[in-house]
């Protein structure tokens, strides 16, 4: 046989074989991107038309591949084409446009609170969440109104300890400002090895305030215990962020406050933005039983609730202190003690996030978070945007080093001399 036209057939299985995988790994990014947008239309608890998603998909994807700006696509099958003619024309970039075509998803959403997660961010979440040292400045962000606003800032952090508060928004970052920015965009600037300084002007009331902050090593801190006492005593927890095992280590620190006889509790919930639902709902079931925690609900108005999943093991008489940046699942504990009467709260109204997200991976080692429900208190409370108001007022709700000099702390024990008469 001729050694040219072998050569040529040898150079013709080769270039089938690449189209074959080309094609294969076209048909895999469009598959997951569909079966990802299927999850979010699903999941959403606000409801979103296939158009609306597809088009904001296909806008995100056209802004950066100059395919004459904003895109409307109708359908799965239109939106499954347009994948693969932009997968065609540019073959270095398939893994980029399936990445922008999930964040054009998520943006359409127009959800302050569902975010898409690129590898970095996604590894960055995954520390956090997992109790992991991180680097950063130590703020817990949010969107309100449009803008980046303070959650709270994480104890022991350099933000904390600079004296950025909850509520406080986010004018400029590292020189920038932040109106209209796209939210990875603002996150990027939070980037930064150890040691780097970050720079932020943030408004507070009427005023900016400008701060040099240093990106530091930090981790989430487990819960802590003391005994307080000024007219009266109380165990003291302080909880700064529910983790998976929040609830464990709480109750081990509960048992301890309980065999001191200790009668009294104070629950610190200040600057806590939340964290792992499940762990505040268990701790919420062994002070309430088996009772209704918080209702869930979900896209087209469907509810569900949470109730306890055992019997109550506490009976404390219980003040729980609560600031701006007393968010999430925080809320939903603190809302639950409060409508069942089983705790005063102390301090300043809440943040009022009364929605929750869901967490998923996607492929890619990236991530997304989409607000699956919208809860009301265990009473059925709407605190969404209007927090929670406590029965005890409080001048200064900020935590202070030392729990005996913190006016909050005082407000609780007074509360509790004034029951003893």
């Amino acid at each position: 046989m001729n050694l040219k036209f072998i050569s040529s057939l040898i150079i013709l299985a080769v270039l089938l074989h690449a189209a074959v995988f080309a094609a294969g790994q076209d048909a895999y990014i469009i598959n997951s991107v569909l079966e990802i947008s299927s999850t979010v239309q699903k999941e959403f608890y606000a409801g979103i038309s296939e158009q609306t998603m597809f088009s904001g998909a296909a806008s995100e994807i056209a802004k950066k591949y100059d395919t004459g700006g904003r895109k409307q696509i109708a359908t799965r099958q239109e939106f499954a084409a347009f994948l693969s003619e932009m997968m065609s024309r540019n073959r270095q970039a398939k893994g980029d446009i399936g990445e922008l075509a999930v964040k054009g998803m998520i943006k359409s959403l127009n959800d302050p609170y569902s975010l898409f997660l690129d590898t970095k961010q996604w590894e960055y979440f995954k520390r956090v969440s997992s109790g992991e040292e991180f680097t950063g400045i130590g703020v817990e962000l949010a969107k309100k109104n449009g803008l980046f606003t303070i959650v709270s800032p994480v104890e022991g952090g350099s933000a904390a300890k600079a004296g950025i508060q909850p509520g406080d928004i986010i004018v400029k970052a590292e020189g920038r400002n932040l109106s209209g920015m796209d939210d990875l965009d603002a996150l990027a600037l939070f980037d930064g090895h150890e040691g780097s300084v970050m720079r932020l002007s943030v408004r507070r009331g009427n005023s900016i305030r400008d701060f040099a902050v240093k990106r530091t090593a930090l981790s989430l801190k487990d819960p802590a215990a003391s005994i307080v006492k000024s007219g009266a005593k109380a165990g003291y927890l302080k909880i700064s962020y529910f983790s998976e095992k929040t609830d464990r280590q709480a109750s081990a620190l509960l048992d301890k406050i309980r065999a001191a006889g200790i009668k009294n509790l104070i629950i610190d919930l200040r600057n806590n933005p939340g964290g792992d639902l499940n762990s505040s709902l268990r701790l919420a079931s062994m002070f309430m039983g088996r009772k209704t925690i918080v209702t869930k609900v979900k896209s087209g108005g469907q509810k569900s609730q949470e109730k306890g999943q055992g019997d109550a093991v506490y009976s404390f008489d219980t003040v729980i202190l609560v600031n701006r940046g007393t968010a999430s699942a925080s809320e939903v504990f603190s809302g639950a003690m409060q409508d069942y009467g089983l705790a005063k709260l102390a301090g300043e109204t809440t943040f009022g996030k009364a929605l929750i997200q869901s967490v998923y991976s996607l492929p890619g080692n990236a991530g997304c978070k989409i607000t699956t429900a919208r809860y009301y208190t265990a009473k059925g409370r709407d605190i969404l945007y209007k927090g929670l108001v406590p029965e005890i007022k409080a001048g200064d709700c900020l935590p202070k080093a030392k729990a005996s000099e913190d006016p909050c702390v005082k407000a609780a024990l007074k509360y509790f001399a004034s029951k003893q008469g």
